[in-house]
């Protein structure tokens, strides 16, 4: 009892409370910052491509269905003599006499079985096989391998390779599998699995840990056996058939007169019927393994989930999943009792991560992306760090080469294991290879970053049919001769942080005891992701390729969060460097559609609240991705959208590098975080004052603006706009009170514009004033910032974002001019070809530069476009020459003065040998220390537009290969 109330004091009561606080609020920031680690979100990717698998396992019956059906159709032509004289699409015409399927109709049907039994039920028959015949469950089938020493005594090792000891394959790069036993009784089937180093069909070896299957419930597991099986028997009865078949209608395919004559044997005919009663099977299979109809509600009914199969067609790109996880929290109840369970059943998910019920999981996608891949193989690396902080572990890779030398990377030795494996090259012996580290995105696996279609990947004949805009970024860098390496940071997919003796909670136990093993293990021992983790796995990552593997070039390409990772690597990975950027040991470093910093990100999307809430949670925690971009000693790339959905334009790097190098003399603490304006200009904007009259900057006298003249153009840009919004809105008024039965939306701008005259005419202020206010506005507000944002978004937004307007257009505009005189150069080359691009002198930098507009842009009236600064300052001097607007003289003066500085900054021969070297001559001096800028207008989630993925190329090739065009 004494104990019980010294437990249970008012002290006790709220050391308890604050505890579950900070635990639950920890909890929160994880799953937003690092929803990868989620099993719902692998339960996620499980379900779209067990959708999209027993779809394709649906079409390959109907293959086999319509080969057959036109093989049998051969019995009946030779009687008759006529079957075989139309296709089947003159017979769906109506021009058939006889109806059914015809031999004409052979060459068609067996080129699109061809293609599903190499892309579909091949890859699966040869990732089941690694799985589940060649070591069982990832290990040994018939004695333990002698690598497994420092890891657990009965080998029982789990899907998330918390332990030391995974999934240790046969290498099949340099040995067959021989001989395999049908399920059938009294039936054997020879399968060749290695041929001159490919796997059958023309897939690519499984070489690495491909997984073992161990966190699937029996059933998952028996389905996948049960598949195994019969696409064994399938795929073997399909040998035999077609070599049958190979002395008469398969050699005289393409012969349309031999195959009208055509016929089959019996022993061909009863392998066919077989056939036709196998696909029945695996019908029946792929109906039993395919998942319910998602389900609208968060919390599907028992009701919800007999639902049928949705047949939609779905995408299983690299952008899919994430943006289905997007709509089903958008379409997920917005009530307050909705939301905490949610976060009940997200909060029990990470604590006590259940089994995944489909066959179609990770462990299967790591193979098919493997198999689709020429060359391509997984490997492991050690993580670094104190173990006391989640140090050591293991960080799962998979490396994708270039088919420029594929023959070379077929060669390369690399870790096949999570202990010692293979010897890794030295960097000497590896001369010539350029590559890509690619850091995933926050809800981002390296089994999805290439997409989870079975058509795609590099293997002959399997190359990816879309639009290049729409490709992922492996076959984005691999088209470009540069071997791609994808990897989970640590607490994501199988990579995992700590020593071995995680291993004891990686087996999934069911029961109340090892619920409670679970839950104690993930809440107070297990490794859990941080800031400082993800760049510390992609430092690991960038040494190893560097140091063990070695390359010519390496590329660190981060996206979104991603980005911190890419800029933390970087950063380590230069320290001290001094060399030019070609010889550096990063080559460029590109951090895609990235924030500045985690909080500003968190204070955009929740409140201004959450940025010392963070602090507060994750004191060790420093998410300063502008700090270390700034600090990285490499050519640089940074990609923006200033209409970013997720990270808004002011929390983005672009935003939080301009605040360093203009604002705060290269300091990035708290850059990019809502900033409240000084109480003069709050009180200003509260009670519509005029703002006092104040000398704007100007140049050379001012090389940088300073914070007082940056709230102070904020405010009196502001201030012109709630004053022209006002006026409009009482036009438009006055308008609808003397023009009634008008609607403004129908009138034209000619007859708008005289009726608005009218108004103002007969109203008690000046029209003139109105009229001129209005007109002033209209072009102010369209004013370019050549950073891919107009002027008025950035008003409405708040007096911080008009700051960040203003710095992204003086520190990364002078780029975008530099990129237009490029273009304008190569219009005039004929005429200019005593200029070369890389010297760019004062005269390359003229008004038209600041049109970023496409042309003929004036010929599409429906279509805004925002408007170079220099016509907008031509246009606001012609309206304050020709009218007086007293109430908005001294704010008008000073807009006017800071557009003039722009121009003077941006076009100043100091500003066109530092932009100018900063594109064609990228290196990592002092003066480029912010990199180059890459305007992009694709969103947060969808891939560069076509456009877009050249000018990223163009940059690379200047970066790495001194490419200057």
């Amino acid at each position: 009892c004494w104990l019980l109330s010294r437990v249970v004091s008012e002290l006790g009561v709220y050391v308890l409370f604050l505890t579950c606080l900070v635990y639950g609020g920890r909890c929160l920031l994880r799953l937003l910052a690092f929803p990868g680690t989620n099993v719902r979100v692998y339960g996620e990717i499980e379900l779209e491509f067990a959708r999209y698998s027993c779809k394709m396992l649906d079409g390959s019956c109907d293959a086999m269905d319509d080969f057959v059906k036109c093989l049998l159709s051969c019995t009946s032509s030779s009687n008759d003599g006529a079957g075989g004289s139309t296709t089947k699409i003159a017979r769906v015409l109506g021009n058939d006499e006889h109806g059914g399927w015809s031999s004409l109709d052979i060459p068609a049907t067996y080129k699109r079985l061809k293609v599903y039994r190499d892309r579909v039920l091949g890859v699966y028959w040869q990732v089941l096989h690694c799985l589940l015949e060649e070591n069982g469950q990832g290990l040994a089938t018939t004695s333990s391998t002698p690598l497994m020493r420092g890891g657990s005594d009965n080998g029982s090792i789990g899907f998330y390779r918390l332990g030391g000891a995974c999934c240790e394959r046969r290498d099949t790069s340099s040995s067959d599998l021989g001989m395999m036993e049908s399920p059938e009784k009294g039936a054997t089937t020879t399968i060749e699995t290695i041929i001159n180093g490919n796997a059958p069909y023309g897939n690519n070896p499984l070489q690495g840990d491909i997984g073992n299957m161990a966190n699937l419930t029996p059933k998952a597991k028996s389905d996948g056996r049960a598949l195994y099986n019969i696409l064994t028997s399938i795929l073997g009865d399909l040998s035999t058939l077609e070599e049958s078949l190979s002395n008469n209608v398969l050699r005289n395919i393409d012969n349309r007169a031999q195959l009208k004559a055509a016929s089959i044997s019996e022993e061909s005919r009863d392998l066919a019927i077989k056939l036709m009663e196998q696909m029945d099977e695996l019908k029946k299979l792929a109906k039993s393994m395919r998942p319910p109809k998602a389900s609208k509600s968060p919390f599907p009914s028992g009701e919800e989930e007999e639902s049928e199969y949705d047949d939609d067609d779905s995408d299983v790109g690299p952008e899919a999943v994430r943006q289905h996880l997007e709509e089903q929290a958008a379409s997920s109840s917005p009530t307050p009792i909705g939301m905490i369970k949610s976060a009940i059943e997200a909060v029990s998910d990470m604590i006590d991560p259940k089994p995944h019920k489909y066959i179609f999981g990770l462990d299967v996608i790591r193979g098919c992306v493997l198999a689709r891949h020429r060359g391509a193989r997984q490997f492991w690396v050690n993580r670094s760090g104190s173990n006391a902080f989640g140090g050591n572990g293991k960080l799962d890779v998979i490396v994708i080469p270039s088919p420029v030398s594929e023959s070379e990377s077929q060669q390369v030795q690399m870790p096949l294991s999570p202990r010692d494996g293979r010897s890794p090259l030295k960097t000497s012996e590896r001369s010539g290879r350029k590559a890509v580290l690619y850091c995933n995105p926050n809800a981002g696996l390296s089994e999805v970053a290439t997409g989870m279609g079975l058509t795609s990947g590099n293997i002959d004949g399997n190359a990816e049919g879309k639009d290049p805009s729409q490709r992922s970024w492996t076959t984005y860098y691999t088209e470009h001769g540069y071997d791609i390496y994808l990897f989970n940071y640590a607490g994501y997919g199988r990579s995992y942080g700590g020593n071995s003796w995680n291993e004891s909670a990686s087996e999934f136990a069911p029961g109340f005891v090892g619920a409670m093993k679970r839950i104690i293990f993930n809440t107070f021992i297990g490794f859990t992701p941080s800031s400082e983790s993800l760049k510390a796995d992609a430092t690991a990552v960038a040494a190893h390729i560097v140091e063990n593997i070695g390359v010519d070039q390496l590329i660190i390409h981060g996206e979104s969060i991603g980005g911190m990772g890419a800029a933390g690597a970087a950063r380590a990975l230069t320290a001290g460097s001094t060399a030019t950027g070609r010889s550096s040991t990063v080559s460029l470093l590109v951090c895609d559609r990235t924030f500045c910093n985690l909080n500003a990100v968190a204070q955009r999307l929740v409140g201004s609240w959450t940025g010392n809430a963070i602090n507060l949670l994750t004191p060790t925690w420093s998410t300063d991705v502008a700090h270390d971009f700034l600090a990285a000693r490499c050519p640089k790339v940074v990609a923006n959208d200033a209409s970013d959905e997720i990270i808004h334009d002011h929390s983005s790097l672009k935003s939080g590098i301009s605040f360093a190098k203009e604002l705060t003399k290269g300091s990035t603490n708290n850059v990019g975080w809502i900033m409240k304006p000084p109480l003069q200009y709050r009180l200003a904007d509260l009670t519509s004052q005029a703002l006092p009259t104040k000398n704007p900057p100007t140049w050379p006298a001012d090389k940088h603006i300073s914070f007082d003249e940056s709230f102070h153009f904020a405010a009196c840009a502001r201030r012109l706009g709630k004053l022209a919004t006002a006026a409009k809105k009482q036009a438009a008024e006055a308008l609808s009170d003397d023009e009634e039965g008008i609607e403004l939306s129908y009138l034209s701008d000619e007859s708008s514009n005289k009726s608005t005259r009218g108004v103002f005419a007969q109203s008690n202020n000046s029209s003139s004033t109105s009229s001129a206010l209005i007109q002033m506005w209209t072009k102010l507000s369209c004013c370019d910032g050549l950073c891919g944002s107009p002027l008025g978004a950035s008003v409405k937004e708040g007096m911080d974002v008009s700051i960040s307007w203003l710095t992204s257009v003086l520190i990364f505009g002078s780029h975008v001019l530099a990129g237009n005189a490029e273009k304008r150069l190569k219009k005039n080359q004929a005429i200019n070809t005593s200029m070369g691009l890389t010297n760019i002198d004062t005269d390359t930098f003229q008004i038209e530069d600041f049109d970023s507009r496409p042309d003929g842009h004036d010929e599409y009236a429906l279509i805004a476009h925002a408007i170079p600064i220099p016509e907008v300052l031509s246009s606001l001097k012609d309206l304050v020459a020709e009218n007086k607007i007293p109430e908005v003289e001294n704010e008008l003066k000073y807009v006017i003065g800071c557009l003039t500085y722009i121009v003077s900054r941006l076009t100043s021969k100091e500003n066109g040998i530092s932009s100018t070297k900063r594109r064609f001559k990228p290196n990592n001096s002092e003066d480029n220390t912010v990199g180059c800028f890459l305007n992009l207008h694709c969103g947060h989630n969808n891939h560069y537009s076509t456009e877009e993925r050249d000018q990223l190329m163009a940059l690379i090739r200047r970066c790495c290969d001194g490419d200057p065009v």
